[in-house]
């Protein structure tokens, strides 16, 4: 089962069974160039994501433009080619827009909104089963955003007390929700399996 985490004042990127920070540090690595890496998503990512079989958009652009998100891709450039200017925007809203930025056998996954700007990185034939998702625990709620496989349904946050908040998934299946609290989130993949990640959280003091 894959477990989903969030720790106390940072964000992590969940998958299959592991939390992997994302990687803004203490000591920030060099920024991202806007416009090096691969030159096209594999295909891996072309068919798990649908964004990734659409032209570009101007608003897919946010990525390559944003210091913030640039510096936080430097690290996955130098490793694995991701190339900021194939990224597509998978969610836009009130709240906050995800991304996605394909590299050579990696996918990130890169929030920008009233939480601030996160950056997270995995195996792109991770991303393809599990998908990627984000939580931050606030004082009164829990934020969560991400982005699952094409084919995915049934997307819900459940509580510790077995109340289900559907989760509404966007053309390009991205999404990003609020809830009081969560302690899993179900979803049903293309293959009809049903998955159930455990979301375990700590409140964040202030």
């Amino acid at each position: 089962m894959a477990q989903l985490a969030a720790r106390r004042g940072s964000e992590l990127e969940h998958r299959a069974g592991q939390s992997v920070p994302s990687f803004p540090s203490q000591v920030p690595p060099p920024s991202a160039s806007p416009d090096a890496g691969i030159s096209t998503p594999t295909s891996t990512q072309q068919a798990a994501f649908s964004a990734f079989r659409r032209p570009g958009r101007p608003s897919d652009g946010v990525v390559a433009s944003n210091p913030q998100v640039l510096q936080g891709l430097g690290q996955a450039q130098r490793q694995s080619q991701v190339n900021p200017s194939l990224a597509r925007e998978v969610h836009a809203g009130a709240d906050g827009s995800v991304y996605l930025v394909p590299g050579d056998g990696t996918l990130c996954l890169v929030s920008v909104g009233g939480v601030g700007v996160t950056v997270g990185c995995t195996r792109d034939d991770d991303a393809a089963r599990n998908g990627m998702v984000f939580t931050m625990t606030t004082s009164d709620s829990m934020v969560v955003r991400g982005v699952y496989p094409d084919g995915t349904t049934r997307v819900e946050v459940v509580d510790d007390a077995g109340r289900a908040t559907p989760v509404a998934l966007g053309p390009d299946n991205g999404f990003w929700i609020s809830v009081h609290r969560a302690a899993a989130i179900s979803r049903r993949s293309a293959d009809g399996a049903v998955h159930r990640d455990a979301v375990v959280s700590a409140a964040v003091s202030h």
